[in-house]
């Protein structure tokens, strides 16, 4: 885009040397946006807004121009041939893929796509499994894996269902492009760079921090020819639709807010009769020239932030697909919102993922446990945590490396420590550690778990589960063990297995008996192995002296890096970060974004203060990602 030629169209060329002192060039302009133009002098409302909507059609023009797979009398992605041809849910993640082309962000789409092609054929597999009783053979597979999944979380799920455990057939054009193109298109060269490998790139562009318009213009045509071969395998989608019924009454597609509601063309799309489907209002269902089955709770067709269908508001109810399960709600992405990055579901839609997903039917344990476990502390602190990927590696390879020893992680408060360790261990329970088994606790003041005593019962009704030995479990079950470590010791002997000791909360737990911080101290021995987490206050930084024990970092766990930072906000903030992404600048080598700059001065490394960043912008308290931007103060202030 040449600046001058914008300008002398616009009538404007009064402001050319506003760009040429502010280095505004051919290579950057098209990142400009309305602010920028403020920013650089340009005071007028009107002249800021006619420049805007000229490089707007300047750059649609050369998105088109050099790219053949969209229509050329297309300007705006509702009018692309695609939407004709595929549904709504694959079509906007794939229009937005072809329309970019700004080499970042077009990255970001190609992920978007590819994760949403997973999602799709992993909930109508999911659904289609419920349906037809067979989920109950791959519900140990889900476990761990469905509640927060990430993408290689996806690829696995993805692999479960398209494999040889359930024989799925109704839609089986789509489980054999998950088996033969999807998945091997993202396993294949893992390990290596991003260049070479899909999830590296996706890690990469999450975790990496900000890419240099060089290394995304390289990566971009490394993998546009790969991902043109997965685009043309995608003709398994054509025949496939969600279907709902409206507030009238009548059984429609599930399209976009801004698109117009008709009702299904059984005939036009070769659909099974009308007369064999029974639909319920608020539900979404798959269809396709076999049958039909119903996606509820994972997709669902509602006013984005209403969560039903029938309502006096005057927005468009729109299509949203699961990403992931909170503590009372599912939590959904809308597809084709460029205003709200997640809406939540209702208790009802919670029930409903835990009927078909309901883990009562696994086999229990032959031995009841009084003291109940953490997972609701486990999943809720979990869901929190966005990168820290080089943390997580390191408690997850003293995990399964080390058979003993007594290891310390410490840090202040709000730095992130009961979110790394819950993180570890939801990941370490989705993986296959031989010959251990993990014990995690979390001690809280206020909780009645919070006790010497009820750790220890705690402990020894969780190794009476597995223990083989008949006098142990007797001995347990009557309650008569109390405060005695000798008898923990034979019992973690006679097991055979390591027993992974995963504590969080050991401040909380000096506040109640100062005594327990002796306790790892006393039980430690072969095939005992205690990660403890805490803040180093009085009386604790004595006890986990580096002289007694193993501190996992050298400085308290770390502050969180300016990537770690951009990570959390990009993937929180889900479809928004188009906004935020098309602001980066360039810095040194690599590309920032003066917002993330600022949060990073404000949150002085604590992901805490990030949080309360990430929930006003999903709250829509920040819609905007100016520079000028005011935030609230540092924690510390």
């Amino acid at each position: 885009m040449n600046i001058k030629e914008i300008l002398k169209k616009a009538n404007l060329e009064q402001y050319l040397k506003c760009f040429e002192k502010h280095c505004i060039n051919e290579e950057n302009i098209h990142l400009i946006e309305e602010h920028h133009l403020k920013e650089i002098g340009i005071s007028a409302l009107g002249h800021r807004l006619t420049i805007i909507d000229i490089l707007k059609k300047a750059k649609a023009s050369e998105s088109i121009e050099t790219n053949p797979k969209i229509d050329k009398k297309c300007e705006i992605s509702d009018k692309l041939e695609i939407f004709e041809i595929y549904p709504l849910i694959i079509a906007y993640p794939l229009s937005e893929y072809l329309k970019e082309p700004y080499g970042t962000l077009k990255l970001w789409f190609a992920c978007d796509l590819i994760e949403i092609l997973f999602r799709v054929t992993t909930i109508v597999g999911l659904s289609e499994a419920y349906h037809t009783s067979k989920i109950n053979l791959i519900l140990k597979e889900l476990k761990g894996k469905i509640e927060i999944p990430t993408m290689g979380k996806w690829l696995e799920l993805s692999e479960i269902v398209v494999g040889k455990k359930i024989s799925l057939e109704n839609f089986d054009g789509l489980y054999k492009f998950a088996k033969m193109v999807l998945n091997p298109f993202v396993k294949k060269n893992h390990g290596k760079g991003p260049e070479h490998s899909f999830i590296n790139l996706r890690n990469q562009l999450a975790h990496g921090g900000g890419l240099s318009k060089n290394v995304s213009k390289k990566l971009c045509k490394i993998w546009e020819n790969k991902l043109d071969v997965l685009i043309n395998e995608m003709k398994v989608f054509k025949n496939l639709h969600f279907i709902t019924m409206n507030r009238n009454n009548k059984i429609i597609e599930v399209i976009s807010k801004d698109a117009v509601s008709k009702e299904f063309d059984y005939h036009k799309h070769k659909i099974v009769s009308k007369d064999n489907i029974s639909i319920k209002k608020g539900r979404v269902y798959a269809i396709n020239n076999k049958c039909v089955v119903e996606v509820s709770p994972f997709l669902c067709y509602w006013i984005s932030g209403v969560n039903e269908i029938d309502s006096d508001f005057k927005d468009k109810p729109t299509t949203q697909i699961y990403s992931r399960k909170g503590m009372t709600s599912l939590e959904y992405t809308p597809i084709g919102e460029n205003d709200i990055c997640q809406t939540y579901s209702d208790l009802d839609f919670v029930t409903l993922f835990d009927k078909i997903i309901n883990y009562s039917y696994l086999p229990p344990y032959s031995f009841k446990f009084r003291v109940r476990p953490f997972d609701d502390i486990i999943e809720k602190e979990s869901a929190k945590l966005i990168g820290r990927s080089k943390e997580i590696e390191i408690i997850k390879n003293i995990v399964i490396n080390q058979d003993e020893g007594i290891y310390w992680i410490t840090g202040p408060a709000g730095c992130g420590k009961s979110a790394l360790i819950s993180r570890s261990i939801f990941e370490l329970r989705s993986e296959k550690i031989k010959k251990s088994i993990l014990l995690p606790y979390f001690f809280r003041v206020g909780d009645d778990r919070c006790s010497k005593n009820i750790f220890l019962q705690y402990t020894f009704e969780r190794l009476a589960a597995i223990s083989k030995d008949k006098k142990t479990k007797t001995k347990i079950a009557s309650g008569k063990v109390n405060l005695d470590l000798h008898f923990l010791k034979n019992v973690i002997s006679e097991i055979k297995l390591k027993v992974v000791f995963i504590l969080d909360g050991i401040d909380e737990i000096n506040e109640v008996d100062p005594t327990f911080l002796r306790l790892p101290f006393e039980v430690s021995m072969e095939n005992a192995l205690w990660i403890c987490s805490g803040r180093s206050e009085k009386g604790i930084t004595d006890v986990f002296k580096k002289t007694k024990c193993n501190h996992v970092f050298k400085n308290g766990l770390p502050k969180l890096r300016q990537e770690n930072i951009r990570s959390m906000i990009i993937e929180k903030i889900g479809p928004l970060r188009k906004k935020l992404l098309r602001d980066d600048r360039l810095k040194g080598d690599n590309e920032v974004h003066p917002f993330i700059e600022k949060v990073v001065e404000y949150s002085e490394g604590l992901p805490l203060y990030v949080n309360y960043i990430i929930g006003d912008i999903l709250s829509n308290k920040i819609t905007s990602f100016g520079p000028e931007k005011k935030l609230p103060p540092s924690i510390s202030k």
